[in-house]
């Protein structure tokens, strides 16, 4: 079967142990990141099975029509990337394995390494190192400041958990399934959403993006955040409301924002607004990105493909494309 993978950016999933998985397929493997429908149309027009690395590339239907030849996409976690309606009406599966009670520690420990980072000036105090200064300011210790969780699914568990080893209040929101959990597990709730974003010390974001949590975080949501406080988003960008984090971080409430994610991604330029703010420390959506995270995942995904070709679909997410559809081993 001919496969492709797509934005495999250090062309790590081919020295992965999973890898073998594929032996015996065609697989080709892009290394950069390409978004126009045209160039990728031409990319993709002799693939049979289609591997994404989350959300880097989006699938939509001006796209999915030009792809006669696919049949199967095959990648992990949420797809609010891939014109779900569009690969059924062309026949094509999705399988997507949601891995519902395995968290990302990966991200989970990222969270936990820009928390510190920001808290503690980590970036600033070592580029000053770098250029000669010696000691460019002072930071924040953890202990006994209160951490806010938005949201205590999986990795909001574990980011919790990390809080209370470090010995913080965790104090959390999001809905009511949500907050049963944490007060089962010993942790405190906010009485309302405006309390938990006034008290929180360190506000961390731990949310799926859908359409009932885009831009949940709003501009009044970060006015009533403390001036020495913190935000964290390692989820996704627009679960904040669009500008307003910028401009927050301007006016001093939060005083500080750590982000692995941004609106438009990749991003290219030097002079993002983010990247801009001294205030702010980012990283290039990394929180899933390392080995061991990818060894979990792309077992997942290559496991769908070789199900897909033995003419047995697992993990399929428009289950209705089956009924047209009758996938035949390979």
């Amino acid at each position: 079967m001919k496969i492709t993978i797509l934005d495999d950016y250090f062309d790590t999933l081919r020295t992965l142990a999973c890898f073998r998985e594929l032996d015996g397929h065609d697989v080709k493997v892009w290394t950069d990141h390409v978004q126009d429908v045209d160039a990728l149309a031409d990319r993709l027009r002799d693939t049979e099975a289609l591997v994404l690395i989350r959300e880097r590339t989006q699938i939509r239907a001006p796209l999915v029509e030009r792809l006669p030849k696919l049949r199967l996409i095959s990648q992990r976690s949420v797809y609010p990337h891939i014109d779900v309606d569009a690969c059924t009406r062309h026949g094509i599966i999705v399988s997507s394995n949601m891995h519902a009670s395995t968290p990302s520690y990966a991200a989970a420990e990222l969270t936990w390494g820009l928390v510190i980072a920001a808290m503690r000036q980590i970036p600033q105090q070592v580029q000053a190192l770098k250029e000669g200064v010696w000691q460019t300011g002072v930071g924040h210790t953890l202990r006994g400041k209160t951490l806010g969780i938005f949201g205590y699914g999986r990795i909001g568990e574990v980011v919790a958990g990390y809080g209370k080893a470090f010995g913080m209040d965790v104090l959390v929101w999001g809905r009511e399934p949500s907050l049963e959990r944490a007060r089962a597990a010993g942790y405190a709730t906010a009485a309302s959403k405006a309390q938990f974003f006034a008290e929180s010390d360190v506000l961390s974001l731990h949310m799926r993006l859908v359409d009932a949590t885009r831009g949940i975080v709003t501009a009044g949501d970060l006015a009533r955040m403390k001036p020495s406080a913190l935000i964290v988003n390692t989820s996704r960008a627009p679960l904040v409301e669009p500008g307003a984090l910028v401009e927050a971080l301007q006016r001093g409430r939060p005083g500080m924002a750590a982000v692995d994610v941004f609106e438009q991604e990749p991003v290219r330029d030097p002079k993002h607004p983010l990247l801009s703010l001294p205030n702010v420390v980012c990283t290039p959506h990394v929180g899933y990105v390392t080995r061991d995270e990818y060894e979990v995942q792309f077992a997942d995904i290559f496991a769908q493909i070789t199900a897909y070709a033995a003419g047995t679909p697992i993990n399929v997410v428009n289950p209705a494309v089956l009924e047209h559809v009758r996938p035949r081993p390979v």
